[in-house]
């Protein structure tokens, strides 16, 4: 597959890129296309690797990797998607440890931080596994605060 060899109107960029209008939105994205039909965008090596480093820091470090990455990122539509993903869930993870926190009170508050932190671990390998792969990944029940 060639981004070359693709004619749709717009020039390519130097370095390979093509402004898309995706949402009404123009941004600079680097798209496979095959005989003219546009297949995918493909993030970079270095783009899925980072967005899996967000989500494994966000394991240990909770909401500051993704909120540095958030800030950082503006760049790179990629990284910056599962950095706010990653933040998002950070937030509600830290709302549901709040909650859980007071339930330490009568007893079933002490069930929830630990159901809490398994749900965490699982959910952020999954957001890594598919950053890894280059798919999008939305956590279930999360608020979404930042969008």
């Amino acid at each position: 597959m060639s981004t070359r060899s693709f004619s749709c109107g717009v020039p390519e960029q130097e370095d390979g890129w093509r402004i898309a209008a995706v949402r009404g939105n123009f941004k600079r994205a680097k798209f496979k296309f095959t005989k003219g039909i546009l297949l995918e965008n493909t993030p970079t090596s270095d783009s899925k690797n980072m967005a899996m480093l967000v989500w494994v820091l966000t394991i240990f470090f909770g909401f500051i990797p993704p909120l540095i990455f958030f800030l950082i990122k503006k760049d790179d539509e990629y990284v910056l998607d599962h950095a706010k993903e990653a933040l998002n869930w950070s937030i509600t993870l830290i709302m549901a440890y709040m909650v859980s926190f007071l339930l330490i009170l009568i007893v079933i508050g002490i069930f929830l931080v630990f159901a809490l932190g398994i749900v965490n671990l699982v959910f952020c390998i999954m957001g890594a596994v598919a950053a890894s792969s280059g798919k999008p990944f939305r956590v279930p029940l999360t608020l979404r605060l930042i969008k």
